[in-house]
């Protein structure tokens, strides 16, 4: 919910990626792919490392820890509100993000810039992060909450494959496009 507030393109982004993932039967966890959340946080990670950043980590701006326990693990849970960090929404941002700009770089990074090999996309820390374990090409997603959990090791190596297929499909659609192509994402 915090994200939210920071800025209206931002859950443009969101809503769009979460259709596209739906209607192109790239959704849900019974089915072996990401679940809403987790394509929220990877259009989250991505807004927060486009150029320029479109929002920034409220957990890496928390001034303080908050502590949470589960299982005999703790984790730190705090995150700064957008009014804590100074964050100006869309109406008072100089940033020439459109929302179907983003939607086009977001495909454009998980394409063609994203490192499947060695990469975790991490929104806690607002920058390109590396995997713990590097092997086979994977989805790394941290968890903001529950740092250890990867979201994405759910996908097998054929989801995986057609998942980039799909990003990169969308890519070349989206390449240099306009709002109406936007809106029609997913055929």
């Amino acid at each position: 919910m915090a994200y939210s507030l920071l800025d209206e393109r931002l859950c443009d982004l969101v809503v769009a990626v979460k259709r596209w993932a739906e209607l192109r039967g790239l959704s849900g966890q019974t089915r072996g792919y990401p679940g809403g959340y987790s394509w929220s946080l990877l259009a989250l990670a991505f807004a927060q490392r486009a150029a320029p950043p479109l929002v920034p980590s409220l957990q890496a701006l928390a001034t303080k820890r908050r502590l949470w326990e589960e299982s005999g693990e703790c984790y730190n849970v705090a995150w700064a509100s957008a009014a804590d960090a100074g964050v100006k929404t869309a109406s008072g941002s100089p940033e020439p993000w459109t929302s179907p700009a983003l939607l086009e770089a977001f495909f454009r990074f998980f394409a063609y810039g994203y490192d499947f090999n060695v990469e975790a996309a991490s929104v806690r820390v607002a920058e390109r992060a590396r995997r713990s374990v590097v092997g086979r090409p994977a989805l790394a997603l941290e968890d903001p909450l529950e740092t250890d959990w990867d979201l994405g090791r759910l996908l097998d190596e054929q989801r995986l494959a057609r998942l980039r297929a799909e990003l990169r499909r969308a890519a070349r659609r989206l390449r240099g496009g306009t709002g109406e192509r936007w809106l029609n994402l997913a055929s």
